[in-house]
């Protein structure tokens, strides 16, 4: 998944191709009509949305490093943060960069050094990908710069129009508008999964929602296994993205997100198997004594 985003990012042969199986029209294809048509590099074969694509990067690396607790993640680390780099994602790469920080705190010395060998590395590699690494550059370098409006594409007008409608009608900040209705009411979703989740289910939903996250990452904690470790760190990596997007919450561009989200969890939260491996005597019947 990785090598095609970073494919896609420097070639429009992917798309090209996949264009001419999809289905074409907006009432056949919907959004994914964009994908073959405008070419958004760097979007692999995930999606046609980036932050779904970068949020799918970050959600099936710390998978396959729960499906591996045992095994160094190194490569696994820089692929996520390499590929969600080159998607686009401003909020995603936040994530991803929150997220290897927080596994670099349980990593041995020998990958930590490797890390900072392959920034190293990449940093002398950047000039000669100076022309088709430009632009992306200096869109991810707004990060650094995130009080600045000219620098949320337009998310500042979004938010202040969902911040108007909801003082606008106290009821429906207290219950919401229904699923669904923030796009048909206001053009476009709310980039923000806060604002998102207020407008269409209120505080009554908000509430809910901030309760069955806090018990699942309450109950990852008290785990204190390897598996849970990265389980917690995935979601609090995923929570850094939603001041940008509804990355937690169901539209239509995560909508195989979400499943694959809980799926991940019931993986953390499953007991890892002991260390010592097969114990034959842990399964042998018990011995009764014969009766003289």
């Amino acid at each position: 998944m990785a090598l095609t985003v970073i494919w896609t990012y420097f070639s429009p042969a992917i798309p090209q191709t996949l264009g001419q199986l999809l289905p074409r029209g907006l009432g056949v294809s919907g959004p994914w009509e964009s994908y073959y048509l405008h070419h958004e590099r760097g979007l692999g074969t995930v999606g046609y949305n980036h932050a779904h694509v970068a949020a799918m990067v970050l959600l099936q690396g710390a998978l396959l490093m729960m499906l591996r607790p045992a095994k160094a993640n190194t490569w696994v680390l820089l692929g996520i943060v390499v590929a969600c780099f080159l998607s686009g994602a401003r909020a995603g790469l936040v994530g991803a960069l929150l997220f290897m920080l927080l596994e670099s705190l349980r990593m041995p010395l020998r990958s930590t050094l490797l890390i900072l060998l392959a920034g190293v590395a990449g940093l002398l590699a950047a000039p000669y990908l100076q022309d088709q690494l430009d632009s992306l550059v200096a869109r991810q370098a707004t990060i650094l710069q995130a009080g600045n409006t000219e620098n949320l594409a337009g998310r500042g007008e979004i938010w202040q129009t969902y911040l108007r409608n909801l003082m606008a009608d106290p009821v429906r900040l207290l219950l919401g508008s229904g699923l669904g209705s923030g796009i048909a009411n206001n053009g476009s979703n709310a980039h923000m999964m806060v604002l998102q989740v207020l407008y269409e289910t209120g505080l009554a939903g908000l509430t809910v929602m901030v309760m069955l996250f806090w018990k699942l990452m309450t109950r990852l904690y008290a785990l204190r296994s390897r598996r849970a470790g990265i389980g917690l760190n995935v979601l609090i990596g995923l929570w850094a993205t939603t001041f940008a997007t509804e990355t937690l919450y169901p539209n239509s561009a995560f909508g195989s997100f979400l499943p694959l989200l809980a799926l991940a969890m019931v993986v953390a939260l499953t007991p890892e198997a002991p260390a010592s491996g097969f114990s034959a005597s842990r399964f042998q019947p018990p011995i009764v004594e014969r009766r003289k």
